[in-house]
């Protein structure tokens, strides 16, 4: 009888443990998302350019979350003229106009990763788009965007920081073969 209460009492401790775990683990996805959904909602449109003479104009990257942008249609290739792509890259499903992160280092060395949005979250937690399992780097570390036909890429701010090319950035216009550090994590963007 004795056992039998314990082994009740015990079960009781495991089922109510296993719970409040989920609860943990629910609650801390909620957080994520929430805190997501807030920075898009509070900032606001983007201020008026200022002047500056043509050789020096380069534009600055465009608010984090605008929503005042219109669609922006792929690039316009005409059929008759091909690309010239790898063709590596082609059996990959990379093709003209195509974006992808190739892994050098950390936990992501070797790995391709191919961009199919125009707001990619990269981060360790399991609501971005592009995990990267490393310690290092933030639940929701950075944010890349395409923005009239242009890649920026944007710190969520994250506890170590976004580096492009081993310059600390807080938002950055990305060219191909930019080097990119989350973490130990290093990719080169690149673009076909």
């Amino acid at each position: 009888m004795e056992t039998t209460v314990l082994l009740a009492v015990f079960g009781g401790v495991l089922c109510g443990a296993a719970g409040v775990g989920s609860l943990a683990i629910g609650f801390l996805w909620w957080q994520s998302y929430r805190r997501t959904e807030i920075l898009r909602s509070n900032l606001g449109p983007a201020a008026p350019a200022q002047s500056q003479p043509a050789a020096q104009a380069t534009p600055p990257p465009p608010p984090l979350y605008n929503k005042q942008y219109a669609d922006h249609p792929s690039p316009n290739v005409s059929p008759s003229v091909p690309s010239p792509v790898p063709a590596a890259l082609a059996q990959a499903g990379i093709g003209p106009g195509s974006v992808w992160l190739d892994g050098i280092g950390g936990m992501v060395a070797g790995q391709r990763i191919t961009i199919y949005k125009d707001e990619t979250l990269l981060g360790r937690s399991g609501v971005c788009d592009v995990q990267f399992h490393d310690p290092k780097v933030s639940r929701q570390h950075a944010l890349l965007r395409r923005y009239n036909g242009q890649y920026y890429l944007y710190d969520m701010q994250s506890s170590g920081g976004t580096f492009v090319n081993e310059q600390k950035v807080e938002s950055q216009q990305l060219r191909d073969r930019d080097q990119i550090r989350l973490g130990d994590s290093v990719v080169i963007f690149r673009r076909s």
